[in-house]
């Protein structure tokens, strides 16, 4: 049996600063690291992820932070986390910095991973939700390719979350769930024989928060 099990990040400070973060994310909010050290803690109590045998991380340094700080739960403790591209949050091209009002006035809604037109790309070099789905896609099928029967950890981000579903289980982005709260743990989980294809084992399990 495969499972991949992505969690979302802790609190960014891109978030407490309203501005746009892609790759270059200045990483975690104070509130973000209790965040992760909070999961951490649970990590190691529970033990539910010792089994694991891969660690991923997106690019962007929110989600690579996060990884490190709750690396002592996830395997033995000692897992190498690896950073792909593929589990980065939609690429913001040219807004890369800038304000999320600045963003609005010039290209019209941050929030443009929920907009109903999937083609269009805000910023200049900036990814469509189309791209962002198949980019997303394509690298849970690698990792699962690549780690069979394997528990595959990921370190990454809402907007990758939210993608899974569609990548797995067919489940139009935003059309079941819209937020996931930073930290929370979401698990999919790949049958030994694969006849029943992809299942959703837990969404936006952040019960460790308090």
């Amino acid at each position: 049996m495969t499972r991949i099990v992505l969690i979302r990040h802790g609190q960014a400070l891109a978030y407490t600063e309203r501005t746009v973060a892609g790759h270059g994310c200045k990483g975690l909010s104070d509130h973000g690291r209790t965040q992760a050290e909070q999961l951490r803690e649970r990590l190691v109590r529970t033990g539910e992820l010792r089994d694991a045998t891969a660690f991923y991380a997106s690019l962007m340094r929110r989600a690579h932070e996060t990884a490190e700080i709750i690396a002592p739960g996830v395997g033995d403790g000692t897992l190498e986390i690896r950073q792909d591209c593929g589990l980065c949050e939609q690429h913001p091209g040219e807004a890369e910095g800038i304000l999320w009002s600045e963003y609005e006035e010039r290209f019209g809604g941050i929030d443009s991973i929920y907009s109903e037109d999937r083609t269009r790309a805000g910023a200049p070099g900036s990814e469509s939700i189309d791209m962002m789905v198949e980019r997303v896609g394509d690298a849970l099928e690698r990792l699962a390719n690549e780690h069979p029967n394997e528990t595959i950890v990921v370190a990454c981000h809402g907007g990758v979350i939210g993608c899974s579903f569609e990548a797995l289980a067919g489940v139009r982005l935003n059309s079941l769930v819209r937020y996931t709260e930073n930290t929370a743990i979401t698990e999919w989980q790949f049958g030994e024989h694969g006849e029943r294809g992809w299942t959703l084992v837990r969404y936006n399990d952040c019960g460790h928060l308090t």
